[in-house]
Formats: C-alpha cells, structure tokens, sequence
C-alpha cells in the first residue's frame, strides 16, 4: 500500500485550511485530519466535504490549542487549553483521572461537530501534538469510538518512527499504551509512521519529504508520513509557532516531482461511509 500523506490541522485557521484544499485538489494529498474546536471549522466544512472524493478526512483531536468546545474548566481553567507540557504532568500523574469525564466529553464534543458539520464519521483519528496517545486520553478516546462507530472503524494514527530523535523517541514509547489498546479494540492502525521534523528552514523542506516518503515505501501494512503545510496569516502566529516554515511545505508538496503517484488515494464506493481501512490493506 501506498504511504498515507496526511496534512494536519485543517481549521486551525482559513489560510492553513485554504492551502490544504489546494494540495487536494490536485492529488498531492492522501488525506487531511479536522481540528474542530476552532472557529473557522464550521465555515470549512462545506469545503471540505467538495473534497470527500480526493482525501481521507478525519478529526485532528485537539486539546492543546484554542478552548474546549465544553467549556470544561477541569480541561482549561483559564478557558484555554493547557498547553502541551502541564498535560503531560497531568496525564503522567495520573492527575486528569479524576476529569476522564470531562477528556471523554471533550472528545465526543470534537468527535460530534466533525459528523455535524461534515455529515459524516471521520475516516481516521489523530491528534494535534500527539496528544492522543496520552494516558487516560487513550483510553477516552477508544471508549468514544466503540460508542460512535458501528462495524466499520477508523484508523487510528500511531506515530511511532523508525527516524530516531528525541522527540520521536518519547511519542514513539508513549503510543506503545494506545496501539495495544487499538488491537484489543479492533480498530486498525498504522504500522509505520514517518513525518517527525526539526522544522528546520535552512534544510529544503522538499529534500526532507521526499526521505521520508522513500522511508516507507514499499511498506507492506498501512504508512501515515505527516505534514503541515498552509498559509501563514496573523491569526496563525497568535495559536501556533509553526507558521513561515507552512509555507515552506506548501511550496514544497506542490512542486514535488510524481507526487500523486507516490501517495495513496483513496477509491470510495459511498461518500457518506468512512473507509474500510481492513479492505484497503486486503488489496494493498
């Protein structure tokens, strides 16, 4: 099968969602993952749906940027989310257990306004800065599917690399938990992951995703290599420090030479169905 090309963060703003609809259009995209607790998801998601036949779309669980969706003050006592540092002392403390009620209604707030808005399940699950494979918000968020979702399920994300830094390192031990959990589940996942990057500017970014498309290719199971392109724009520096290097991506995946045809694509039978994923790895 194909490596699975997957921008992250369509909603985080207009600019990033416009540069996202623009590698899709023209097949330099597998699929994209939704952060529906922003403000501009509602206005996005007519756009998005024009798309249901290029990409995969999915939801992009996001508890690190922005305000929940519930309001919970168990998940952000100023109304913002904490950032990403407290939430790992909170999970890894086991200090959110007494608010797993508050984590799951969360995720089924973001779960609920990506079927509400886009009319449909999403065909896979993520998370913005990997939070998804977090304690306790591990376990929300498998006990959400099983509610949600009926035979067919979505494919959960695993970011687990084999281009060893630091960071990949520590998601990589911390997804161990969740990719157990998914096969209990059986749901599937993804069973090589490329994408992890320094974002450094000086290093073209073409030169960086074309090694981490070639790092899985040939991969026998389903590969996920993820990026981050869009536009940047004044409201994208007020939420995120990743903005000029967007750009960078944006540029960089519209110019790549064979692009389509490096990446999968996927071959729906019904648009209001999420993918069979079991059936995509049956005819890889």
């Amino acid at each position: 099968m194909l490596p699975i090309l997957t921008a992250d963060d369509y909603a985080m703003t207009a600019e990033v969602s416009r540069g996202i609809e623009e590698l899709a259009m023209k097949d330099r995209l597998s699929a994209t993952s939704v952060m529906t607790n922003m403000p501009s998801w509602p206005v996005q998601a007519p756009r998005l749906r024009t798309l249901r036949g290029h990409i995969a779309t999915g939801l992009h669980l996001n508890l690190t940027c922005g305000s929940p969706i519930t309001q919970s003050r168990a998940l952000a006592p100023t109304g913002k989310f904490h950032s990403l540092k407290p939430l790992l002392t909170l999970t890894h403390t086991r200090a959110l257990a007494f608010s797993y009620a508050a984590v799951r209604g969360e995720i089924h707030a973001q779960l609920q306004a990506f079927t509400d808005h886009a009319g449909y399940l999403p065909d896979h699950i993520d998370g913005h800065q990997h939070v998804h494979v977090l304690p306790v918000i591990r376990e929300a968020l498998i006990a959400e599917i099983r509610a949600a979702y009926g035979g067919t399920q979505p494919l959960v994300r695993i970011p687990r690399s084999a281009n060893i830094t630091a960071k990949s390192r520590t998601v990589g031990k911390l997804s161990h938990g969740l990719a157990e959990a998914c096969r209990k589940a059986h749901i599937p996942i993804n069973t090589a992951f490329a994408g992890f990057s320094s974002f450094d500017r000086t290093r073209p970014y073409a030169a960086e995703i074309d090694a981490e498309l070639s790092s899985v290719n040939g991969h026998n199971g389903i590969a996920i290599v993820m990026c981050h392109p869009g536009y940047p724009d004044n409201e994208l520096r007020q939420l995120d420090p990743l903005t000029d290097r967007r750009r960078d991506e944006l540029d960089a995946l519209k110019m790549l030479p064979d692009l389509p045809s490096r990446i999968w694509h996927p071959a729906r039978t019904a648009l209001t169905e999420p993918i069979d994923w079991q059936a995509e790895i049956a005819h890889a």
